[in-house]
């Protein structure tokens, strides 16, 4: 938050990003703001954000992660955000796997052995698979989000 007589917001990238709502506030009170390294905000991280929101909003605790391959860097967003995950479910994973720290799991064995209370897949825009890790996800009975990895406009966030 902005002090009194500040004329400019600069985020850190070790930060949590703002909203593009929030950058908009901002500006419309006449301050400047810098987003470090890229100096903009990546759609793709709003997204990412606002699915664990509404999977914590929802009372979820046990959050499973479902990433693409080309949507495996946004693991490590999920870490840096403090986001209850328990595991990533990886189709080639063998036993004792992990990613960046956690437990890597097949689908076959996620509901036995991390038990989780809800998912969030990570796609890219042109995901085959995404249906059938959703469909999959679906005959689980867990909370669902979707963040797309690759989301560029606006109408990508869910």
């Amino acid at each position: 938050t902005p002090l009194p007589g500040c004329d400019a917001v600069v985020v850190r990238a070790a930060d949590r990003r703002p909203s593009p709502e929030q950058v908009e506030a901002w500006r419309s009170r006449k301050l400047g703001v810098a987003i470090s390294p890229s100096l903009r905000i990546e759609l793709a991280d709003v997204a990412f954000d606002r699915a664990f929101v509404r999977l914590h909003n929802a009372g979820c605790k046990r959050v499973a992660l479902w990433p693409t391959a080309g949507a495996l860097h946004r693991v490590a967003r999920a870490i840096d955000i403090g986001a209850a995950i328990i595991g990533v479910i990886e189709q080639d994973a063998q036993d004792g796997d992990t990613c960046l720290g956690l437990r890597a799991i097949k689908p076959d064995h996620a509901m036995k052995i991390i038990a989780p209370d809800a998912v969030l897949l990570l796609a890219e825009a042109d995901d085959q698979d995404a249906s059938d890790r959703l469909r999959t996800a679906r005959e689980w009975g867990v909370a669902i989000e979707i963040a797309y990895a690759n989301a560029t406009r606006a109408e990508d966030l869910n």
